[in-house]
């Protein structure tokens, strides 16, 4: 038999069993039997065909696995930008159904419009697709803040992850000393000290001495002296660090002159003037003057002293104006605008100009 067995035991049982097991893809198959006769007449021969019909089927059983990530900067200055990126994935083998990924703004930092919860609606995320969604948000207050995000699915769990942000605040800090008193033609020491007093870096630090008229400058150890401007300038300066700078004056003219300095850091973010301690100063001086002529408790106040001390705060004020005057004087203006363009004749004035052409031709 092709493609069949032969089933009895040998004999001459006249029963012949042929068994196929498989007739796929063959629409006319053929058995053989082979018989051996044993006497004469006419031999005849039945065949019965039976089959068990089937039917098969596979089913792919798959499980998505949701995954999130959460990145962003390690440090960020108090009212800068902090901007996270997430990326939530499906790992898995079967879809992931109906993604949604809420990231909670914490208390530090603030949202475009305010929303310290912001939803995004991923969809449905196929074997290993996934998608990146950037959180722009900003500093607002110094320390430690971690921004949590969660993703939630319909068929895949939630998960969660989060990047903390350190926020720093900048300070800066000058204080000035000298001599308060000296003879003409005699030199004026002063020492100018620069601390950082926050918690960041300062990079691209300038300390500025700008020496009043009639003065001059007479040495200013490590800095660029340019007429009556000494300039110091430092490539970083840590937290808690300070410097200290000299500069020495001199006068040909007697008088009470205000010597001030200015310290400038990252680009103009971060400044400070020594000569505002000045004011501060001599303002206290005027008040002072009169609660001591108060407590007196004479008939007549002293009021002599009193004037006296407010002529002096008029003149130190006088002196600090003149110096901030001159140190914006120093700061680039910016350059002209261009004159507008003259703006199109109308039709008009079009029309009129060729007609004067013309009679001017002919004339």
């Amino acid at each position: 038999m092709e493609g069949g067995r032969a089933v009895g035991d040998g004999s001459a049982n006249p029963n012949v069993i042929r068994s196929a097991k498989r007739l796929a893809g063959v629409s006319h198959p053929s058995l053989k039997v082979w018989v051996k006769a044993d006497k004469e007449g006419t031999l005849a021969s039945c065949a019965t065909i039976s089959a068990d019909p089937r039917v098969c089927a596979s089913t792919f059983v798959g499980k998505p696995a949701l995954s999130i990530e959460k990145t962003g900067p390690e440090t960020a200055m108090i009212g800068g930008a902090v901007t996270y990126n997430i990326v939530v994935a499906n790992k898995g083998s079967a879809i992931a159904r109906n993604v949604v990924v809420t990231d909670t703004v914490p208390a530090g930092l603030t949202s475009a419009d305010g929303k310290s919860t912001i939803v995004y609606q991923v969809g449905d995320l196929g074997p290993n697709q996934s998608k990146t969604i950037s959180v722009p948000l900003r500093a607002a207050a110094r320390g430690k803040h971690c921004n949590v995000a969660t993703a939630d699915s319909s068929n895949a769990g939630k998960v969660s992850d989060e990047a903390c942000t350190v926020v720093l605040q900048p300070g800066l800090k000058i204080f000035k000393t000298g001599d308060k008193e000296q003879f003409l033609s005699r030199n004026a020491r002063y020492t100018i000290t620069v601390t950082n007093t926050g918690d960041a870096v300062l990079n691209d630090v300038v300390v500025t001495d700008l020496a009043p008229d009639p003065t001059s400058i007479v040495v200013a150890e490590g800095a660029t002296v340019s007429g009556k401007t000494a300039t110091w300038r430092l490539a970083s300066l840590r937290p808690g660090e300070g410097r200290t700078f000299t500069v020495s004056l001199t006068s040909r003219q007697a008088g009470e002159w205000c010597n001030g300095a200015s310290v400038v850091a990252a680009g103009g973010n971060v400044v400070d003037l020594a000569v505002g301690v000045i004011i501060g100063v001599a303002f206290g001086k005027v008040i002072t003057s009169l609660v001591k002529a108060k407590e007196t408790g004479a008939a007549v106040i002293a009021y002599g002293s009193f004037l006296n001390t407010v002529i002096d705060f008029t003149i130190v004020a006088f002196c600090i104006f003149m110096v901030i005057k001159g140190m914006n004087s120093l700061k680039k203006k910016p350059a002209p605008a261009a004159p507008a363009a003259p703006p199109e004749p109308t039709k008009e004035e079009k029309l009129l100009t060729e007609i004067r052409d013309v009679l001017k031709a002919r004339g």
